[in-house]
């Protein structure tokens, strides 16, 4: 098992996913979360069996495969067992550490509200559902052809369910030829098969109706969300989907936006960028698989797009921000150091010598390693072995402060 946490090897998104997604201890709790909420709420039981299309999701058949993975996601960053700092597309960004750690942080100290996120977030997708498909296509020939106003006032809620029942039959029968597949493997063939893309327009206003925002204010409650974080959550939701157009390319200007929502309701301008920015992570990033010639990926464009654009916006107060970062990480390492024995006074009791530029230069080296990740420098077997003790209680310390 790759544990990125404790090395400084860097590993592609798509490995990283990968690797998430054999994991059983989070498909175990990502299922435990579903079938919860599955029991307690008829929306989100019809929000799961909602179809979802290629070429943007090829997860799986449904929306329980898109919020399955982004809870997989949510688990194994919250962990601690896997960095952002180690996964390759983000890595070669220089200068955007801080940012990244500042995700990573608020992931583990806030898990309740991106598990919330992630519950709510497509909800009125259910009710919204169209579907397009290209000329002579299939899907087009099976009568899978709607205007994008097809979801609203011009057809009634009688069509709309006979719509999408006749897509889940087609679908079925279609799966009765693949039953070996996997549900992304399926969503595959049947897309390349039929061509239809399903749409959700304005899906994210969504959660401002009442039916949907009461759901939203049931599971903040039951996470123990404060009554600001889930009105926090209602604008995150409702705004969701911007990342998606505003950072297509790196956009300065585009970050305006974010900086205002904060401004007008009070917010830390900081905090909701790195909440936006999560949301990105877990949604478009990790939990979405695009379509490609040899198979599926994550695109992590996006994302780096938009911290891009952060920094660009406003360079001096992120060098600020950062110079505070460093100062604040310094002294976080002096403590733990300190309390796991591999502070300069604890060595020299173990090693038994005094101070010399010789001991500063071993003592150096041996913290160097343990921040960075490194192998520690060989001494004799005995000395290692113990080194390596504190080293890891160092990492433990460190991933759960």
């Amino acid at each position: 098992m790759f544990d990125s946490s404790k090395n400084n090897e860097t590993i592609f998104l798509d490995r990283i996913i990968e690797e998430i997604e054999s994991r059983a201890d989070f498909a175990v709790r990502a299922e435990k979360t579903i079938d919860f909420w599955k029991s307690r709420e008829p929306l989100f039981v019809k929000l799961l069996l909602t179809p979802q299309s290629l070429p943007y999701h090829a997860e799986g058949p449904t929306l329980e495969s898109h919020i399955s993975l982004m809870l997989k996601c949510l688990y194994a960053f919250s962990s601690g067992e896997f960095s952002l700092l180690n996964i390759e597309e983000f890595a070669r960004e220089k200068g955007q550490e801080g940012v990244l750690v500042d995700i990573m942080h608020l992931l583990r100290e806030e898990t309740d509200f991106f598990e919330t996120f992630i519950l709510c977030h497509d909800i009125a997708k259910s009710v919204l559902v169209w579907f397009d498909a290209p000329i002579d296509s299939a899907g087009h020939v099976a009568g899978f052809v709607e205007k994008i106003t097809g979801h609203g006032t011009d057809l009634n809620l009688a069509q709309r369910l006979d719509t999408i029942n006749r897509y889940q039959k087609l679908f079925k029968d279609f799966s009765v030829d693949h039953s070996t597949d996997s549900s992304e493997q399926l969503s595959i063939v049947f897309y390349e098969a039929y061509n239809i893309q399903v749409h959700y327009y304005g899906h994210e206003k969504g959660i401002y109706l009442p039916v949907f925002s009461e759901f939203l204010s049931r599971v903040a409650k039951e996470k123990g969300l404060a009554t600001k974080d889930r009105d926090l959550m209602e604008v995150i939701i409702a705004h969701h989907l911007d990342p998606l157009k505003d950072f297509l390319a790196i956009k300065p200007n585009a970050v305006k936006k974010y900086v205002s929502l904060a401004q007008v309701n009070k917010w830390s301008t900081t905090d909701i960028l790195r909440r936006f920015q999560a949301v990105l992570l877990l949604d478009a990033v990790c939990g979405s698989k695009h379509l490609a010639p040899h198979g599926t990926w994550h695109d992590a464009s996006i994302f780096v797009h938009f911290l891009r654009s952060e920094h660009a916006f406003a360079p001096a107060w992120r060098s600020s921000r950062e110079d505070t970062r460093k100062q604040e990480q310094t002294k976080l390492f002096r403590r733990l150091f300190r309390e796991v024995g591999l502070d300069g006074v604890s060595l020299m009791d173990f090693f038994n010598i005094g101070p010399s530029p010789e001991f500063g230069k071993l003592l150096y080296s041996i913290q160097e390693s343990i921040i960075l990740g490194k192998e520690i420098p060989k001494i004799r077997a005995d000395i290692d072995q113990e080194l390596k003790k504190r080293a890891e209680a160092f990492y433990e310390k460190r991933f759960s402060a």
